[in-house]
Order: C-alpha cells, then structure tokens, then sequence
C-alpha cells in the first residue's frame, strides 16, 4: 500500500511572502486580421494599451478602424479597464505602435515603423512623409488627452525601424532602432528635434536590440543578442560558432558607449528585458540554453528548452548574481518591469511543450503557447507565479505595476481564453487581450496565511482523498518530472474521492485553481 507524507500544505507554507494572483478585470479585441499589443503604466499612474491593429475591432467599446494592413494605436486606460481616450496612427500599409514613454509635462512619446508604400503616414493633423519603400523609425507626441502634438521620421537610409523609447532626466527623448544589421539610438533634445546618434554593428547577421532603460545619471542600458563580432564604439564582444549571445551595454548621455558585456553559452541566448534601479544596478532578463555564462557564473539549462535567467550587474557591468528559472517548459520572456518600491521584478512571456514549475509554482500544463507572469524579489527569489492559456498561441508581451503592487498585462491569444473567472472570446488569430492581476497578498500589507482550501490524503479505502473545505475548482497533479498524472473537477461540497487513480511513488505536486482563479499548491510523497 502506498501512503502520502504531506510535504508542505500549501506555498505559503514554504515562503512567508507567497502569493497567489486574482483577475480583476480583462478585456480582448480582434478582427480578421492580426492585432498585438503591449502596456505601460506612467509615473503618474496612467495605463496606456498600444500596439497594431487590421481592419476594425471594438477595443472595450471604443471601435479603431485602420486604412490598411496595419495600423498603430495608443489607448489610455482607467483603473477598471475602460477606455479614457484612443489615437490612431494611419497608413495605407502598415504602421506598428511598438513603444511608449512620458516627459515630465505628462507627453505620451509613442515610437514605432512605417512600411513605406509611397503614401504618407498620418498622425491626427501631421504627416510622415510617403517613400517609395522601406521601413522608417518614427517618434511622435501625444498630449496627455490623446491629441497627436508632433511626429518626426528617422533620416538617412529608409532601413530603421522604432523599437524602443525612453526618456532621461533632462526630458530628452531616446529613441533605440534597428538599424539594417544593427542597433542605432537617436536622441531627440525636444519634439522632434534631433541631438546625437550612436550605434553598434557586428560581422554577423545581426546585433538586435530587445530592451533598454534609463539609469540615474542619464546614462542608457541596453540588451538583446548579437552573432558574430559586436562593435560599440571602442568595445566588442565576440560571439563563437553559430548561434546567438546575450549582451549588456551603456551608453553614455553624451552618446558614447561606456562598456558591453557578453553572457551565453553554445547556443541562443538573449536578453530581452532590462531595469535600471536608483542606486545604478542594472536587472537583465532573457533566455538561454545548455550551459551559458555571466561573468564568473555559470547556470546550466533545466531541460533541453529554453530556459530563463534573471541577473544583476552593478552600474560598471559587473555581474553580481545569476539565477534561472529552472524549467523544463520552452520559456520565452517578452515583457519586464519594476514596482514603485524598487523590490519587484515582474517578468511576462510564453511558455510550451513542458508543464513549468517554478521557484515551486507549477503552471498549468499547455496546449501550445501559454502566457505567465513571475514576480521576483531584487535578490532573484520567486515571490509568484501564474500562467494560463488556450488551445492557441498564447502570451504575454508587456507587463507594468500600478501604484498598489497590481500587475497589467498585454499580449495575444489565438483560441477561446480563461483568465480566472473571465472568458475571452476569439475572432482570428492573433487577437490582443489586456487585463489587470492584483496580488491576493497585496505588497504594502502584512503578510496574512489564508486557510488552505483544499488538502490531500490517503484513506484507509484506498482510495485518494481531497478535503476542498467548500471550494470549488480543478484540481491538477503532476509527477517529478512535470508531467500531468491527474486532471478533475471539485465541485467543493465536501471531500472528494480520486476514484481508481493509482498513482506511481515519488514526489507529486498539485494544484487547484478555484472558480475565482485563486490557486494553492501543495506538494506530496507517495511511497
């Protein structure tokens, strides 16, 4: 007969400041075509949507029609999801919004790419010149009651494309491109007026910029990955064989690079996220696989997928700490921001093939690509993990704390989505989603154990028993590896019997998810 040792009853058993994640609300909207999106928080506390759009959608009530096959958008958000304002950016080809920053004046700097056909792009009353062909960065200002202030196009050769925006202390924007097979970034000393430009090149197919960050000083932090000889300025790094590493660089206010740091092993690894605190540490996030390493670190993948790190370096570059997620699932990070406080990390992505566990959260197995979200603390401990999914391609692309410590979330989904309670309604693939997540142990409060809805035992019939205390939900059990062993329904009307399951010896972990989308974990010994 095999007996279950209880481990540990629940996570807030194993980590005094565990927390679980509740939807306050979210919202989707999609055409026939395709739609992305991503979410930013000012530091005023206004939440901004923005990304691409085909044809129209109903984004919560408010309809965007678009010109062509793409048109780009800002949306300005209340705190139940309502829609305050909308802009639109017009193109008879495609026009992508991709980032967005705010000056002290409460100006909403918007970036993205025009993909030229020979007509002009439009910007309320302004105008981006057409061009015959090509991709154009763009820069643009939208006053804090969504009116289009100014817009300005990237000059040069037609090969830039308007990934990333920031601005400094000095209210200067930076705007951080493709550049052809490179990086470039342009410093804007006013609405549209043109400072300094610094780039950096490689002998390979590519040195991509993913994420960038404004440190204390005004200086600029980079990341993203670069194959074969990267050059910034007097700085290279050479990556070997075929594949991509990770990289970390800053440059100077006066548009200098500074240094650039190397991190990776054998194959594909990236940074794909970055975070300047107000003391001038720097917190890197990206992916890697096999073996990589970070200065005189080393961390070895979990399976043989992608894996994520999260790494700390003090502002001359040098790695302080390195920590994975450890698991075996293909893990991608899009998306990364910091709380108010400074002692806060969330990161966003997509995760497939393998059911995750992480920092002892086991995320419900997927069906293709599923969204998650993780919180970590400033010293790299997992303080919350949550994930969800459909039958489709599933994730999320952007991530921002409000005031409170509540988390907004972005990104597309590609079949009918659960969120908690909430249920999205697809129309093609992908549609955008947007929603807020709030903590069910919220950041400025002490910390307060919930009574465990459900608990595991081995009856003397047995038969396994699952005590849910009057909750109801799905309960899902996985084995050592990961992998799912146990899916049922619980309607929460007393202990429930597990039926014939046999279940093999060895660690097992569980998980519940009650109808309000609140989840407990437990983990048990089966010998």
């Amino acid at each position: 007969m095999r007996h279950y040792l209880l481990l540990v009853t629940s996570l807030s058993a194993i980590a005094a400041h565990a927390q679980g994640y509740g939807w306050d609300w979210a919202w989707s909207a999609g055409s026939a075509g395709s739609e992305n999106a991503q979410v930013s928080v000012s530091p005023q506390g206004d939440v901004h949507v923005y990304g691409g759009f085909e044809n129209s959608i109903d984004a919560n009530g408010t309809t965007l029609t678009s010109s062509g096959q793409d048109d780009g958008f800002v949306l300005s958000l209340a705190a139940d999801g309502s829609v305050i304002w909308s802009a639109v950016a017009h193109h008879t080809g495609s026009l992508t919004v991709h980032d967005v920053a705010y000056r002290s004046s409460g100006e909403v700097v918007v970036c993205g790419t025009v993909f030229h056909n020979g007509d002009a792009a439009q910007f309320g009353a302004f105008s981006l010149e057409g061009m015959e062909f090509g991709t154009q960065a763009f820069v643009g200002g939208l006053s804090p009651a969504g009116e289009w202030l100014w817009v300005s196009g990237v000059d040069g050769a037609i090969s830039t494309e308007g990934w990333l925006v920031e601005v400094d202390a000095a209210d200067a924007i930076l705007l951080g491109c493709k550049w052809g097979n490179g990086l470039a970034v342009y410093r804007y000393t006013g609405a549209g007026v043109a400072g300094w430009s610094a780039s950096a090149t490689s002998t390979g197919s590519s040195v991509d910029l993913y994420a960038m960050d404004v440190l204390p000083d005004g200086d600029l932090v980079l990341t993203g990955r670069c194959y074969g000889t990267g050059t910034f300025g007097a700085n290279t790094i050479s990556v070997s064989g075929n594949f991509y590493d990770a990289y970390v660089a800053r440059l100077s206010v006066e548009g200098d690079w500074t240094w650039v740091r190397q991190a990776g092993g054998s194959h594909w690894d990236k940074g794909f996220g970055v975070i300047a605190d107000e003391q001038g540490d720097v917190y890197v996030a990206g992916t890697f696989r096999n073996t990589a390493t970070f200065g005189t670190a080393q961390v070895t993948a979990t399976g043989s997928n992608n894996d994520g790190w999260l790494a700390k370096l003090n502002g001359n570059g040098d790695w302080q700490w390195t920590v994975q997620m450890g698991s075996t699932a293909y893990m991608e990070v899009y998306g990364m921001d910091m709380n108010d406080d400074g002692d806060r990390l969330a990161l966003t992505g997509s995760y497939a093939f393998n059911t995750p566990t992480i920092g002892g959260y086991v995320l419900p197995a997927p069906a293709s690509n599923d969204l998650y979200v993780i919180e970590y603390s400033t010293a790299g401990e997992v303080l919350g993990a949550y994930g969800a999914g459909s039958t489709g391609n599933d994730n999320g692309s952007g991530v921002a704390y409000g005031a409170d410590g509540e988390l907004y979330l972005a990104g597309v989904f590609g079949a009918p989505l659960q969120l908690g309670p909430i249920a999205l309604t697809s129309v093609a693939t992908p549609d955008l989603w947007v929603g807020r997540l709030s903590p069910v142990i919220s950041t400025g409060s002490a910390v307060q154990d919930r009574p465990d809805p459900v608990a595991m035992r081995y009856g003397s019939d047995g038969n396994v028993w699952m005590a849910t205390n009057g909750a109801a939900g799905e309960l899902h059990v996985f084995d050592a590896r990961g992998r799912q062993v146990l899916g049922t329904q619980l309607m929460g009307t007393g202990p429930h019997a597990l039926g014939s399951w046999v279940a093999p010896a060895g660690l097992h972990t569980w998980i519940f998810t009650a109808v309000d989308g609140r989840r407990t974990t437990g983990k048990v010994v089966i010998q």
